[in-house]
Order: structure tokens, then sequence, then C-alpha cells
């Protein structure tokens, strides 16, 4: 008993600097010097072989009393046969009750006495069944994870099969379907409705709606005449009688808006027409000089106009009777106002120093 409590003081640990063993109460390491922090809380609690025992595969620490004894002895067997061998004969005659002391069992562990049994049967109902009660057995393999295991295996299975056969079924089906050949019918043109009712726009719209869905001559030859009927209208406006401003404004939107919808070659000259001869009569009469059977007038014609771009200057100076800007005759000068004749559409025209124009009465 004294060597346990001996080996019990002289248990040792590992320094953490050096490497060295030390004792675990030891707070400074005597081969390195290093202080070191005492053992942590798990590093007080020693196994049989830590208090002195010897080590055994056999037994296991257990929680029970019973159990705790039976490993306590099992360790200690080599001490405790010895004991015996050495105290049987000063023994012999001291003690009947040893003598007469039930047998071994045949694994050659000496039988608890009658204390130890009785306060061992204290705790017999509640001797644990977990690992530290009896030895450690390998768990073998549930059968619920082997059913689950085969039962995934059988799915994926199951999956690629289905996945496959639709698959092949696919691939049949589009080698057997024949190809639908489906016929576009295309709507019926409405530009002809919309010209005869008048609405010019809206039929070329249709016409060039009708073409990009099907280019066919005819349809070509319904655009032609709408084309064409949007320039009818617009000479229609230019040579109205009586005429008015208002109708030079009337051809000049009808053509723009023509040309943004069909940008045509066709549109794009008749847009252009237009915009010359708004530009034309676009003109201002700067200075009027009256003189008896006559007089001049100073006129700032439109720089679009092809006239002034033609006589390279915006300004000029005409006598009554005297014609210019390619189409126009000054044939009467007043105090604040000039009467010009369009020779091209044969109508007067007079013109105000304040900017504005107007038929001549």
């Amino acid at each position: 008993m004294a060597g346990r409590e001996q080996n019990r003081q002289d248990k040792t640990r590992i320094c953490p600097f050096c490497r060295m063993e030390i004792s675990v109460f030891a707070t400074k390491c005597f081969h390195c010097g290093e202080r070191v922090d005492p053992p942590r809380t798990d590093q007080r609690h020693f196994s049989m072989e830590d208090l002195g025992g010897r080590r055994t595969t056999k037994y296991a620490p257990s929680e029970s009393v019973m159990a705790a004894l039976e490993t306590f002895r099992a360790e200690l067997i080599g001490d405790i046969q010895s004991d015996k061998e050495g105290a049987a004969g000063g023994q012999a005659g001291h003690s009947g009750e040893r003598n007469n002391a039930p047998a071994p069992p045949e694994s050659g562990l000496p039988s608890l006495d009658e204390h130890s049994r009785a306060l061992a049967s204290l705790h017999e109902e509640s001797r644990p069944t977990g690992a530290f009660a009896q030895p450690y057995a390998q768990p073998g393999s549930s059968l619920s994870k082997r059913l689950g295991t085969v039962l995934a295996i059988l799915i994926v299975l199951a999956v690629l099969a289905v996945g496959g056969f639709g698959l092949y079924r696919m691939q049949a089906g589009e080698e057997q379907e024949p190809a639908v050949v489906t016929m576009q019918v295309s709507p019926p043109n409405r530009a002809p409705q919309l010209l005869e009712e008048g609405k010019l726009l809206e039929a070329l719209s249709a016409a060039r709606e009708a073409i990009g869905l099907d280019a066919s001559e005819k349809n070509k030859a319904i655009q032609k005449e709408v084309c064409d009927a949007i320039a009818a209208k617009a000479e229609e406006h230019l040579n109205a009688e009586p005429w008015h401003p208002e109708d030079l404004v009337r051809a000049r939107e009808l053509t723009s808006q023509a040309a943004i919808i069909d940008p045509d070659q066709s549109l794009l000259e008749l847009e252009e027409k237009v915009k010359q001869e708004e530009y034309a009569y676009g003109m201002m009469l700067v200075r009027p000089e009256p003189e008896r059977g006559g007089g001049t007038a100073k006129f700032r014609l439109n720089a679009l106009s092809e006239a002034a771009q033609e006589a390279g200057d915006k300004f000029v100076t005409v006598e009554t009777g005297e014609k210019f800007a390619g189409r126009f005759r000054l044939i009467q000068v007043g105090r604040s106002e000039a009467v010009v004749e369009d020779l091209l559409r044969n109508r007067r025209i007079a013109y105000y120093v304040s900017g504005n124009y107007a038929p001549a009465e």
C-alpha cells in the first residue's frame, strides 16, 4: 500500500517547453527552468495503472461498485496471489475462516469476502449496462441502414430506366412523325378600301404592311397606286383655287408624313418638291420704294430656296415689271407692300413689310 502511495506522489507529466518528464505537481521545470501551469482538471483523473496497478486489456472502469471491485481485483491479482503465498504458513493457525473461504473461480480471481458482497448487493439492481459495465463490442450494421441503401439504389436505377425509355420514345417519335408543312395565309390588303375612303396615310401604312407580309406584284401595284394618289393630292393643294397659304402648309404636312411612313424614292422626291415650293414663297419684303408709275422693292429670299442658292445672295432689288427668283415678277409697289405675280402658278401674291404674305385682291 505504501508503494502505491509512493507511485501516486511520483506521477509525472511532460514539460510543454523542453518535452522532459516532470512531476504533475511541479510549477517550474527543473530541466529548462520554464514556469509551467498546474495540470488541468481532466489531468487529475487517473486510471488504475496511474495509481500503481497493472495494465490490463480485459477490464474497463465501471461506475458499479461490484464491477469496480472486480476490476480492481483483476488488476491486482498478481499482488494478491503473491501475498497469499507469502502469508500461507503464518496465517494457517491464526485464522480458520480464511482457510474455509470459497475456492477461487476458474479465472484464478480470489473470492470477495462477506463485507464486499454485502456492499455490492446494494447496487446489484443498478448495475450499469453501458460501455463501462461490459467489454466494448463492435456494433453490427443496422438493418434499417441496409434497407435504406438498397432502396436508394433501386430508386436511382428506376429513374435511369424511365429517363432512358423516355429518351428512346422521343427519338423514335422524331424519326417516325413526318414534318408538318404549314402554309402562312396573309391577311387581305386593306389599302384599297382605305384609299377609297380618302384616308391616304392609313392606306399607305396598310400597303407597306402588306408588302412586308407578302411582296407580291399585286401588293406592289397597290402601293404605287397609293403613292400616286398622295402626289395628286399634294398637287391639288398647290394649285388650289382660290388659293391660300394654308394649302401650302397642308401639302407640306401630307408629303412629310408620307415620306416617314414609306421612305420610297418617289415620296422623298415629292416631299422635296413641296419644300422648294414653300421656300420660294417664303421670301420677305425688306424695303419698298414706290414711284410715280412704278417703283422698286428689295426682297430677302429664303436661304434654302433654289433661287438663293443659284444667285449666291439672299437679297435682291427689282423694279416694277422685272422678273426675279426664276418665277416671280414685280407688278406693283406700295408704301408698305409689294404685289408680285407667280408665273408658274398663275396667281398674284401681296408681300408686306411685316413679313406676311397673302393672295392679292
